[in-house]
């Protein structure tokens, strides 16, 4: 299930404050052959897109209210506007988001299965032909 060989490995980046499952998704991915870059915050994401490209942004920037996250959403989209975003969340109220108005293309549940996981990123990044960066 692993990535293609061609060309550079597609780059994702990791928004998470619990550390654990940033180390978890982070070796799972680099498993897989994706390059991954981990922050712990919406600051220090938006200063990584600022000097790198990646295919895809995973992120867990969703507070309750859920609709308090949708500003950090749109800061993600500003800062990487081609990049597609994934929200990766155990908040329930998520389900209820309308993935085009929040500027998602997915939403990973918590807990979730690590094979699905890996399935869905690669349906991503294959909807979104401008997500080859990698760089």
């Amino acid at each position: 299930m692993s990535v293609g060989a061609e060309g550079p490995p597609p780059g994702v980046l990791l928004i998470d404050d619990d550390a654990v499952l940033l180390d978890v998704l982070a070796e799972v991915f680099a498993a897989e052959r994706y390059r991954v870059a981990c922050v712990s915050d919406l600051a220090a994401a938006v200063a990584v897109l600022a000097e790198q490209r990646f295919a895809a942004i995973v992120t867990d920037t969703m507070t309750s209210p859920w609709n308090a996250s949708l500003p950090a959403i749109g800061q993600l989209r500003k800062a990487a506007p081609a990049t597609p975003i994934v929200l990766f969340t155990g908040y329930a109220e998520a389900a209820e988001l309308d993935l085009e108005e929040a500027g998602l293309a997915a939403v990973w549940h918590k807990p979730v299965d690590l094979d699905e996981v890996l399935r869905s990123l690669q349906g991503v990044l294959r909807a979104d032909p401008t997500g080859r960066s990698g760089s």
